[in-house]
């Protein structure tokens, strides 16, 4: 039955700011069908179905082969609707997820030849964030970026948005010859991530850069496997506030700038993680970092101050030597009045021990005045020998239970975990259990070594241990069975 007139739906009834505070918050499926509604919708929708656009090539599942024509249909819808072209705010330029070395014989990223009408066309004169996605499986000169690209492709997308001095987040992998001073000259340019880049050559403009301290206006940075950074470039960062996945990452000192007088300093950067970085050593300074996150094996360290949050993660297999344990408390020491709160991760093809040693180095590197509150540690243990890995870890972990349990020496700790993976081989794990009944292993095998801070009522410690492909099993969250020993603690603490 058709429906009466007094309930037809009628869309140019709506107001148009209400259709506007609606079509901005749906996405793209949906503001598809809505153009399909009425012509008054579709001319309302089309600047929000462009915010973002898409132009790199793309596998087309019916032919099965790559298609490269979307710069063509984007050219066309402009040409047809021009005021479109002042609401694309996002430009991608991604490659479908395929083989690399099918890429590269079957895919021409560089696009189609350029002409002057094409050019004038597609200008994105609003254009905030691009993202230009090439190769990321390390560093290849086979995308190098050149200026002034007849080419309509990355290089053009690139060109033009820098141009247009309105980007506020860029994101690039695979490029070769990244012309980072023109991106980090975009006045409103707040976030930069680049992953297997290499950097263009700045030395010759460096010294008139840094003469005439024009800061940029960067406020996150990740770099990773980044070749070529410009070190001295870190002076006139002066919003940049974090730093994170700087992992495989090479620092470039530049020797004609040396008359220059200038500290690489990171002056507002307050959170940083990092893992291996070549280029930067303790004459680098981070002055305001708070939150510091190392990964993996690193090659000399800068200098800290004010760090409240310390995290490490770390095999047995990076092969952390004393200079390393060294480092590292050096960073603890200097900023043991503002450090509360330290966390390791610590992965051991074998018995701990070394890591454990250089972890008590470290932790004694603070003793005394230091404000820390909250210490914790995950370690995982391949086990080989039984009888020796309880001898040594026991007594590993007792040292570092007896340091933390000094009440002088930490007066401010309130809580402390530790949570112990032991994987042992088939062939050992029968040892194991008899060396633990032995041992007269009573529930938690922490329970013992750590007695001296399990004892200070005022602190909370959490004691987690599991041994792989054991019999007796202890759950891997929690605090395990417990003993007669650890229901006294208990009612102490009651």
């Amino acid at each position: 039955m058709p429906a009466s007139s007094e309930h037809q739906f009628e869309p140019q009834t709506l107001p148009v700011e209400l259709l506007y505070l609606i079509f901005e918050n749906l996405d793209s499926s949906d503001l598809k069908v809505c153009s399909l509604v009425a012509k008054l919708w579709a001319s309302l929708c089309r600047p929000y179905l462009f915010k973002k656009v898409d132009l790199g090539p793309y596998f087309s599942q019916k032919t099965k082969k790559i298609v490269t024509k979307r710069v063509a249909r984007l050219t066309a819808v402009i040409k047809k609707y021009p005021y479109l072209l002042d609401s694309i705010r996002q430009v991608d330029f991604t490659l479908p997820h395929l083989l690399v070395t099918w890429y590269r014989r079957k895919v021409n990223v560089d696009g189609p030849v350029t002409n002057e009408s094409l050019s004038n066309v597609l200008q994105f004169p609003n254009v905030q964030n691009l993202n230009i996605h090439l190769w990321q499986c390390g560093i290849t000169d086979d995308e190098t970026y050149r200026a002034g690209t007849r080419h309509f492709g990355w290089r053009f997308l690139l060109d033009q948005s820098i141009a247009a001095n309105q980007l506020t987040s860029v994101s690039l992998s695979g490029l070769s010859e990244v012309p980072i001073l023109s991106i980090l000259s975009c006045q409103n340019l707040t976030s930069l991530s680049m992953t297997c880049c290499k950097m263009m050559d700045v030395a010759p403009s460096l010294p008139v850069i840094l003469t005439q301290k024009k800061g940029f206006t960067l406020n996150h940075l990740r770099a990773e496997v980044v070749e070529n950074l410009p070190l001295p470039l870190s002076r006139l960062c002066f919003s940049l506030q974090s730093i994170t996945g700087l992992r495989d990452t090479v620092f470039s000192q530049v020797e004609s700038v040396a008359s220059v007088l200038y500290s690489p300093s990171f002056p507002s950067v307050t959170s940083l993680d990092f893992g291996y970085v070549v280029g930067w050593d303790n004459n680098t300074s981070f002055p305001a970092v708070t939150s510091l996150k190392i990964c993996s094996y690193f090659n000399g360290l800068p200098r800290f101050g004010k760090v409240e949050k310390f995290d490490l993660s770390f095999r047995d297999s990076d092969e952390y030597q004393d200079q390393q344990w060294d480092e590292l408390s050096r960073i603890l020491h200097d900023s043991r009045l503002h450090l509360t709160d330290i966390y390791l991760d610590v992965y051991s093809d074998d018995t701990a021990c070394s890591s454990l040693r250089g972890i008590q180095v470290m932790i004694l590197s603070i003793k005394g005045q230091n404000a820390l509150r909250s210490f914790g540690i995950r370690m995982e243990e391949q086990v080989n020998g039984a009888e020796e890995w309880w001898l040594t870890s026991y007594y590993s972990w007792k040292q570092l239970g007896d340091t933390l349990g000094s009440l002088s020496d930490f007066p401010h700790l309130k809580e402390a975990s530790f949570r112990l993976l032991v994987a042992a081989c088939l062939s050992t794990e029968d040892d194991i259990q008899e060396v633990l009944e032995k041992q007269a292993w009573d529930g938690c095998i922490l329970h013992r070594p750590l007695q001296a801070l399990i004892a200070r009522m005022e602190v909370k410690v959490l004691r987690d241990v599991c041994f792989q492909g054991m019999q007796q099993t202890q759950p891997s969250f929690g605090l395990g069975p417990i003993s007669d020993d650890d229901d006294d603690d208990d009612e102490k603490r009651t």
